[in-house]
């Protein structure tokens, strides 16, 4: 280190105790968002357990609620959401030969076939079943392993996969007659238009882009024609998303078709909020119809194409809605049955959920986000039945959603900073002021790990995923390997490290029921 540099660490260092004397509230928020942390970790924690005991077969490591594995449900909705959730609180199971890898590796042998297409099978027979469809491959695509890599990274089996399937979903598109062709339904052609733009961004490689614009031109030919027929709902709201996604990366290229497309998006976009937006809310809906609870996913499109053009055209348009759900958190039980019902399925209130997350990730300066999205996780079952083994679990279609919810909150509460081991009964919580993390770890029984530091893990090959996504998992501090932080634990004295041990992990004890803190500053680049 230089001498500049030394002298810019020294200054972090005097600080640190003047810094810490001012957290003040801070660290009294961060103790109230540990203790959330460590009430959705051991729901999520529950849940899997409940999946991995009660719905696998022994046999083939395969996942099934009915005696079938298949694509668009067991694989998309339910195993993906698994390895997900083992990320955050049981990464063991995710390694090598164990048991949630071990489903990947079985399936691609039980189900594999010379096309590349691979078949569903039969857990009552062991025999493999029909091929899969282009539409459950796609949403096996974005709903599954899209969702996977996006945190796991690029360096693993579900990375490999996602490509290998992609490539051979694009070879029977190619023998279908096209893109257009193979893809005419707006979910299924709104799934892969986000798969495509999206490893385009972890690859780098243009040939995902090409079958992107193949499939997104047939839509944007005659965007008046489209906005009759847009969705807002789940199962069908995916087009107008994958198309503004597509149009991100294509601009950020100079693709000329991007540029092509941005009159024809802008229309789109504009006939959708005409046509679509409540004016009291904001929140989309059709006709007469209540808002979906996936109102977000459609607002995701007009952020994208905001961050695309840099106009800020549709910024308040976006905050409308997220502004009005705050306002009127208190008022739901009125508007329950008028301008916001919601069902009551617990997936209703995990994707409300995720559709507020991802967009107030990029809107913070709108106070009151969090306690409304801590208030959404109470609503339903997510953070209910801490007496039952498998907590939330029901074995039913929406245990997927409730514990990827649990696990959005548990990295919210703890700012993206994991505990290695999970252990049931820690709690970290934080919050950042003023460029710093408070951090506290509390464990009930005591416990010694690891605090391992969330990365720059949307930056890839071909681009950086920083527009709004479905299935996203938000980033809030963000330790780059490269850069040097100030580290001050229980008011002592600060210590320089560097990103990459911060992203390793920083060790630390944690006894019964002894509170820690521990301070995180960047230290200014020379």
């Amino acid at each position: 280190m230089t001498a500049a540099g030394s002298r810019r660490v020294a200054l972090v260092v005097a600080l640190a105790g003047a810094a810490w004397a001012a957290g003040g509230e801070g660290w009294d928020e961060a103790r109230r968002r540990g203790a959330i942390h460590a009430e959705c970790g051991r729901n999520a924690r529950r849940l899997l357990q409940g999946w991995i005991d009660r719905k696998r077969d022994p046999q083939t490591s395969l996942y099934s609620r009915g005696g079938r594995w298949d694509y668009h449900n067991e694989a998309a909705d339910h195993y993906s959401s698994l390895v997900l959730v083992a990320f955050y609180v049981a990464p063991d199971l995710i390694r090598a030969g164990a048991t949630l890898h071990e489903t990947l590796a079985s399936s691609q042998r039980l189900c594999g076939t010379p096309s590349g297409i691979p078949t569903t099978y039969d857990l009552k027979a062991h025999a493999p079943g029909k091929p899969a469809s282009r539409d459950a491959l796609a949403e096996w695509l974005r709903d599954g392993l899209l969702r996977i890599v996006e945190v796991l990274g690029t360096e693993n089996d579900w990375y490999r996969e996602l490509e290998r399937l992609t490539d051979a979903v694009l070879a029977e598109a190619r023998r279908r007659g096209g893109m257009p062709t193979a893809f005419r339904d707006h979910e299924s052609a709104g799934n892969m238009l986000q798969v495509l733009a999206r490893l385009y961004a972890f690859s780098g490689k243009a040939a995902y882009l090409d079958s992107a614009e193949e499939l997104a031109g047939a839509f944007l030919l005659d965007p008046a024609r489209a906005i009759g027929s847009i969705r807002f709902g789940d199962h069908g709201c995916e087009l107008v998303p994958g198309l503004a996604e597509l149009f991100v990366v294509g601009t950020r290229l100079g693709r000329p078709k991007a540029a092509s497309w941005r009159e024809p998006l802008r229309g789109l976009l504009d006939g959708i909020l005409a046509s679509g937006a409540h004016p009291e809310t904001g929140l989309f809906r059709r006709g007469n119809a209540p808002p979906p609870d996936t109102w977000g996913y459609v607002l995701f499109s007009f952020e994208n194409a905001d961050r695309a053009t840099g106009e800020g055209r549709y910024r308040a348009a976006i905050e409308k809605p997220l502004r009005w759900l705050i306002a009127n958190r208190a008022s739901y039980p009125d508007l329950k049955s008028t301008l916001w019902p919601r069902s009551g399925s617990s997936d209703d209130w995990s994707d409300s959920y995720e559709s507020f997350i991802v967009l107030w990730n990029r809107f913070r300066h709108i106070g009151g986000g969090f306690e409304w999205l801590d208030w959404a996780t109470h609503q339903h079952i997510h953070r209910r039945h801490a007496d039952r083994p498998y907590g939330p679990y029901t074995g039913g279609h929406f245990d997927g959603s409730t514990a990827r919810t649990l696990c959005l909150h548990m990295m919210l509460c703890s700012q993206g900073v994991r505990c290695v081991p999970f252990a049931e009964g820690v709690g970290l919580g934080a919050v950042q002021r003023d460029g710093r993390l408070l951090l506290t770890v509390e464990a009930k029984t005591g416990w010694t790990g690891r605090l391992c530091f969330d990365g720059p893990r949307t930056e890839h090959k071909g681009a950086t995923l920083d527009w709004a996504r479905i299935n996203e998992m938000p980033q809030w501090f963000v330790v780059r390997p490269d850069a040097r932080y100030s580290v001050s634990t229980d008011g002592g004295p600060a210590a320089a490290r560097s990103g990459r041990e911060l992203l390793e992990g920083l060790r630390i004890e944690a006894r019964p029921a002894i509170l820690r803190r521990v301070e995180v500053s960047p230290v200014p680049r020379e």
